[in-house]
This record gives C-alpha cells, sequence and structure tokens, in this order.
C-alpha cells in the first residue's frame, strides 16, 4: 500500500531545501513542481497547503521541524528510496543549485539515509513523537484563504506592535489594488508606489509597513489567489464611501505610466462589482481619467 503521508512531507521538504539561500526562484519553483508531480498523486487540500511553503521562505527551525516530519513518515525502504531520489532530482534538474542549498540537501540525504525502518526502528519513532507538532505556517491556514497579504506580512515582519485591525482591513485592500497591477506587468514598477502611497493616506499604514505590504500583495499576484474572497472579505469592514475612495485609487493605478488599458479598465469594473458598487459610481470614477488617457474608453 502507498504511504500516502510521504508526497506531502516530502514536497515540504524539497521546499526548506529550496529556501536554504533566502530565495525561492521561478526556476527553482518549476524544478520543484515538476518533482513533485512524480511522486503520488497529491489531493487539492494538500496542494493548497503545500502552496504555504512557496510564497514565505522556510527558515532553520522550521525547516528542522519538516524534516522530523518527513523522517516520521518514511516507514520503509521504498520510501527512503523515493526520498532520496526527489532529493537527488532536485539538485540534479537545473543547475542553479547554490552551496547553502547544497549543504543542507547532503545533510538531509544523509538522515534519511540512515533511517533504520524495521519494524523496532519505525515503533520506535512513533513513539518517540517525532515530527508530531504542525508547523506555525499551516496553523494559520485559514488566513492565508481569507487575507494572503497579512498572512505574508506577518510570516515574514514583526507586526507586534501595529494595530491589527487595520493590518487586516489595509491588506485585504492591498490585494485588490495590485489585482490593477496584475493586469499590466510592464508598467508595475510605475504602479506599485502608487499602491503603497495609498496604503499610508488613506488605509493609515506607517511607510515602512506600507512598503512590505506593497511588496508582499504584488508578489502575491504570481500565485493561485482568491481573489473574489478577498473582495467578500473586505466589503463588511469597510463603508461604501472607503470603498468608493478605493475605486479611485484603482483607475489611478492603472494611470500611472498615464494609459489606462481596455484591460484594466474591464478589470476595475469586475472590482466594482465584487465590492458591491453600482455601475455609476464605476462610471464616475472612471471619467475622472482624462479620456486620452483610457483610449477615448
Amino acid at each position: 500500500m502507498a504511504n500516502v503521508a510521504l508526497p506531502r512531507a516530502l514536497a515540504k521538504t524539497l521546499l526548506a531545501i529550496a529556501w536554504a539561500d533566502n530565495e525561492l526562484h521561478l526556476e527553482e519553483e518549476a524544478t520543484i513542481k515538476e518533482v513533485i508531480s512524480l511522486l503520488p498523486s497529491l489531493s487539492a487540500q494538500e496542494w493548497a497547503m503545500i502552496e504555504l511553503y512557496f510564497v514565505v521562505p522556510v527558515r532553520e527551525n522550521e525547516r528542522d521541524e519538516l524534516v522530523q516530519q518527513l523522517i516520521a513518515v518514511i516507514r520503509s525502504a521504498a520510501d527512503k528510496r523515493i526520498a532520496l531520489e526527489a532529493i537527488d532530482a532536485m539538485i540534479a534538474a537545473d543547475g542553479l543549485v547554490q552551496p547553502a542549498e547544497e549543504a543542507v540537501a547532503q545533510h538531509i540525504r544523509t538522515l534519511v539515509a540512515g533511517l533504520d525502518v524495521s519494524p523496532l526502528g519505525n515503533m520506535g519513532r512513533m513513539f518517540g513523537g517525532v515530527g508530531r507538532q504542525i508547523p506555525r505556517r499551516e496553523r494559520e491556514f485559514e488566513l492565508w484563504r481569507t487575507n494572503p497579504v497579512l498572512y505574508v506580512l506577518t510570516n515574514q515582519t514583526d507586526t507586534a506592535s501595529a494595530d491589527r485591525r487595520v493590518l487586516e482591513v489595509a491588506a485585504l485592500a492591498a490585494g485588490i489594488m495590485a489585482q490593477v497591477v496584475r493586469v499590466t506587468p510592464a508598467t508595475a514598477d510605475q504602479e506599485r508606489p502608487v499602491l503603497q502611497h495609498a496604503l499610508t493616506t488613506d488605509w493609515a499604514l506607517p511607510a515602512p509597513v506600507a512598503e512590505r505590504m506593497a511588496e508582499a500583495a504584488v508578489r502575491l499576484t504570481q500565485r493561485n489567489i482568491d481573489y473574489h474572497r478577498i473582495s467578500r472579505e473586505l466589503v463588511p469592514r469597510t463603508t461604501e464611501q472607503q470603498r468608493g475612495a478605493l475605486l479611485d485609487t484603482l483607475f489611478t493605478i492603472a494611470n500611472a505610466a498615464e494609459q489606462v488599458s481596455p484591460n484594466e479598465i474591464d478589470e476595475i469594473r469586475i472590482i466594482a462589482e465584487r465590492l458591491q458598487l453600482t455601475r455609476q459610481q464605476f462610471i464616475a470614477a472612471k471619467l475622472k481619467i482624462p479620456t486620452t488617457q483610457r483610449g477615448g474608453l
């Protein structure tokens, strides 16, 4: 019978190796996903949980926990072979491995290769409580689903001194503003400062926090984010006046390069509907942009 716990634990460990140099490059991510795809199938829920390890770096103490989880689920020589082959495949796949990653991979490889998978060895790990603790980021899975920008911010930045409610609402607004940045990647460098400025002036964030939040929001546009859910979370936390002002900001972001594209206008129209704003409010906000800068639309 296949070990259904192994692919999930192994996928997290591969990501922990990739984060050893505190960076996860697109090429590395593609390689990891390719290696994971060769493992026994993961459920949609398991993939959603693994996504958490793509968005925030895995630090050394958490990496140790993930390795212990992997060790806890390896039960046979076949499991060991699968784990070792996956680690080797990731290291060899794209030629981008840094010394820190290679050192971590070799350490984990040594631990896995030396595992006693006899009945007594397995029983010892089971009763020893190895790998039983749920990682912090997985305990916050619901926050990732409802407010992904806040999830990333709080896992990378000390926000203990900030007003939690202010952070929650601002992070939702940042996620919505980033949707417009996502539409035209070529102008992202011009649009992100507008988003960041809005977080300080409209959503009461200190400039350093606004900068980190804007960065997180724009980076997350590369992920599979439920933006409809973000809008639903923001509506009951804001007034219609605040959402109307946000609509104006969306057009200001889109016009950062003095040209609003048809795709941006269409995206903002969809956002306005999700924010429970009327078509008249959408048109009024659009008309604040000069006709020549929105192609006459």
